[in-house]
């Protein structure tokens, strides 16, 4: 493991296979204990619309993992305009580390958030700086590692043809990155990457349900706990993306009759007019 401990309690930078990050260490309380913080560290290329993620590239020098990223581009509650970036594959790691040296071997949690699919952030919502998805409550009284991770949602993430033109769930495609970057790298970290539980709610409850069942995922996961949400909830599955594909193509001026055509416009249509385009009917629908 290459790490380079700035004290004997306080990972320093620590090298993953994209090159060297280096968060912050926060002290807690008065015992000596802290928690090394590592925001933004991307696990995938910058995406394009409607494309599975590839893996990043890497960089030069020390990455600065001081402050999350942009959530990915999506549509406000009000359905009126959207906010966030279509650069946004990014983790967030929290470490708890005792009074004399650095943590081995901890088990890890990787938290996949809600909002039906169709919003949501590894951050959560945040008042005054304050965070909703804040891993360092958890990390800090479990004694385990915690991850947070940004996906594509919305039409962005889930768009579908029904067919090879635009097999869709780029967004599931999204936390599979995640997950597996985390087995591959969290070792230097001070994780035990045979030990790696998944958790989530609602939406994120049921894409834990959904990454359990892919093949992808074999010997990546350890454990899985879904909260108020599964594989099977009824409104999981669109079991008619292509109505949706075409009324979505239809409002942005794409040819719906040929969904070869439909995909290659939409794939250069602007990513705003495609997530704007897409107005969930809100009444009627059980509570996200």
């Amino acid at each position: 493991r290459l790490t380079l401990p700035v004290s004997p309690s306080q990972l320093g930078p620590v090298y993953t296979e994209g090159g060297f990050v280096e968060g912050v260490n926060k002290k807690l309380g008065l015992l000596g204990d802290s928690v090394d913080i590592f925001k933004g560290i991307p696990f995938a290329a910058p995406t394009k619309a409607l494309e599975n993620p590839q893996p990043h590239p890497g960089w030069q020098g020390t990455l600065k993992a001081k402050d999350f990223k942009k959530r990915c581009l999506q549509a406000t509650i009000t359905q009126d305009d959207s906010y966030g970036d279509e650069d946004c594959l990014y983790l967030n790691i929290w470490v708890p580390q005792g009074r004399k040296q650095v943590s081995r071997d901890l088990p890890v949690m990787v938290w996949i958030y809600g909002g039906a699919f169709l919003m949501g952030a590894g951050h959560g919502a945040n008042f005054l700086k304050t965070y909703l998805y804040d891993g360092e409550e958890i990390a800090a009284r479990g004694s385990v590692i915690v991850v947070t991770f940004n996906y594509r949602v919305g039409p962005l993430g889930f768009l579908s043809t029904g067919d090879a033109n635009l097999p869709g769930n780029y967004g599931l495609r999204d936390q599979h990155m995640a997950i597996a970057w985390v087995k591959r790298n969290i070792a230097a970290f001070g994780g035990d990457p045979n030990n790696i539980t998944i958790f989530g709610e609602s939406a994120g409850g049921a894409s834990v349900s959904l990454q359990t069942l892919s093949p992808y995922n074999k010997g990546l996961i350890r454990r899985a706990i879904s909260q108020s949400g599964v594989a099977l909830s009824p409104w999981v599955i669109q079991k008619n993306p292509l109505f949706w594909a075409k009324k979505l193509a239809e409002k942005v001026g794409c040819p719906v009759e040929d969904t070869a055509r439909m995909a290659k416009c939409l794939k250069v249509t602007d990513p705003r007019a495609l997530m704007l385009a897409y107005k969930m009917p809100l009444a009627g629908m059980e509570c996200e």
